[in-house]
């Protein structure tokens, strides 16, 4: 798999498992600017947003739960 593809995938789903910027930046080691860099160059590819940011609260949108579902598991299969 292209490494940038898989960087943005595990970036996405960690985002969606944790429903938190700082959290997932926890879990991925990185800071949140290349988080957030990912997560717009995802929005701004698929022509869709992703989450909604309210009131300090992530919430994915509905086209965002539909990709997760599709996505995690080619994922977990592509890494097992």
């Amino acid at each position: 798999m292209d490494f940038l593809i898989n960087k943005k995938l595990k970036i996405f789903i960690t985002l969606m498992e944790t429903g938190s910027f700082s959290i997932a930046t926890s879990v991925l080691y990185i800071t949140r600017t290349p988080l957030s860099r990912v997560i717009s160059d995802l929005e701004r590819e698929l022509k869709q947003r992703l989450f909604i940011r309210k009131n300090g609260t992530l919430i994915p949108t509905e086209f965002a739960q539909t990709i997760y579902r599709k996505v995690k598991s080619h994922y977990i299969f592509l890494h097992a």
